[in-house]
């Protein structure tokens, strides 16, 4: 007997996870609806899905897992408008960046026995330098060799845990759990302060006072810092996020400010020595983490072993397990 699998958003996320799993389609059925009909259907064509539902509702009535692939502006309305269509233990994964003010939103409007789990999949260091231009294309191995960060409050559902480990084996990745305030900690700093600073590199340069000539000399750098902005592709409501993680935005906003605050004086103060020795220091740091990211020894450095999947699940129940007892 098959899973059925519904994916809401067939974009890059939506769509390689569709692809990943084509290899079980005997085990998976693969169901699609995305918001705008001709990408569905490109991606049935394409080997995505399955089949394409283009009503909403309908796509999920018999759902044994629902994955949102959406902006995090569609989610709530999204999830509003399923809610009664949702079968009695349904898992719902949402995978867009902010963690707690989505889980809020399930515990709101999902009814009882429909379990919602919150999880960032990161991206196969192969794609890590992705062009911009490419940001919305699908591949079968993108979750390859990474992680999927698993937002799991104490009473999340094991069965909802569980089947996300398995999702996340049949992409052949790993899984790492985390509190949901821990996780958006984490979304903020990798996901959305690079949007921030890209918006603020092109706020500042594109169509201002000297654009006309500055656009002619353009080069690598700026190209790759402002092409962070594509991931807000067809995102109507990109500010959601920062608002629901509100928190994590503005102290890591500080602490870009305070960086580039400190930068600034040492360049006015004519301080090469110190300036020299921060920007080497920076561009070790990115050495390291990427050697790190993409050969996945996370040990070569810090000389410390990660918590396992395994450690982490015993963690979590641990607490639960505990509260229990206190009660």
């Amino acid at each position: 007997m098959s899973i059925n699998i519904t994916i809401i958003g067939l974009g890059q996320i939506g769509a390689s996870i569709g692809l990943g799993l084509q290899e079980h389609k005997e085990k998976i059925l693969r169901s699609g609806h995305d918001p705008e009909p001709t990408r569905a259907k490109k991606m049935e064509k394409e080997g995505a899905i399955d089949r394409v539902f283009f009503n909403l509702p309908e796509s999920v009535r018999d759902a044994d897992l629902v994955i949102l692939a959406l902006p995090v502006g569609e989610v709530e309305d999204t999830l509003k408008y399923i809610a009664e269509d949702l079968r009695r233990g349904v898992v719902i994964i949402d995978t867009s960046p902010v963690h707690a003010g989505v889980i809020e939103w399930a515990k709101k409007y999902l009814p009882a026995e429909r379990h919602f789990i919150s999880i960032y999949p990161v991206v196969n260091p192969l794609f890590l330098e992705e062009y911009s231009t490419e940001a919305d294309k699908p591949h079968a191995d993108l979750f390859e060799k990474s992680e999927f960060l698993v937002a799991a409050e104490t009473n999340t559902h094991p069965d909802a845990l569980k089947l996300v480990e398995d999702l996340a084996s049949l992409l052949k990745a790993n899984i790492y759990i985390s509190d949901p305030k821990e996780a958006d900690g984490i979304s903020a700093r990798v996901e959305l302060l690079p949007r921030l600073l890209a918006a603020g590199l092109i706020n500042t340069t594109i169509e201002k006072a000297g654009w006309q000539d500055i656009r002619r000399s353009t080069g690598k750098s700026f190209a790759n810092i402002s092409g962070v902005i594509e991931q807000l592709k067809d995102d109507e409501r990109p500010g959601v996020a920062f608002i629901l993680n509100k928190q994590n935005a503005l102290d890591g906003i500080d602490q870009i400010v305070e960086s580039l605050q400190e930068l600034r004086t040492l360049i006015y103060d004519s301080d090469e020595s110190t300036l020299n020795r921060l920007l080497k220091d920076a561009k070790k740091g990115h050495h390291k983490w990427l050697e790190q990211r993409t050969t996945g020894d996370w040990e070569k450095y810090i000389g410390e072993k990660p918590p396992s999947t395994k450690e982490r699940l015993g963690g979590l129940f641990g607490i639960r397990d505990r509260k229990k007892k206190t009660q």
